[in-house]
């Protein structure tokens, strides 16, 4: 289950959770997610992937910006939210229903 958390602070920013593992953070102009290249990219699609719940939730909230911020090499990535629905690739590895976009769409 997805959980979205205000922190008692208003509704400019806000973090979501999946149990107590953060798993994104929204404003009202990006969806942020921070990743380990490691542990997270998707080797044989060499992709992000995003639970969709998350950006169904990004887009219902108005945003209009993916950003991944990728700590091992600090790198960041950046897509619009509509190209992401747009090119995204369907999958799921047994945590939820995800959309995998291949690095060659980030700027």
């Amino acid at each position: 289950m997805l959980w979205v958390s205000l922190n008692g602070k208003p509704a400019d920013r806000i973090m979501l959770t999946r149990g107590e593992k953060p798993v994104g953070e929204l404003t009202s102009f990006a969806l942020k997610k921070s990743v380990k290249k490691s542990k997270h990219l998707l080797r044989n699609l060499n992709a992000w992937s995003v639970d969709i719940q998350v950006l169904r939730l990004a887009e219902a909230f108005g945003c209009e910006v993916v950003l991944v911020h990728e700590s091992e090499e600090n790198k960041d990535y950046k897509v619009r939210l509509s190209e992401f629905f747009g090119n995204g690739v369907k999958v799921d590895y047994g945590f939820g229903e995800q959309l995998a976009l291949p690095l060659s769409y980030w700027n």
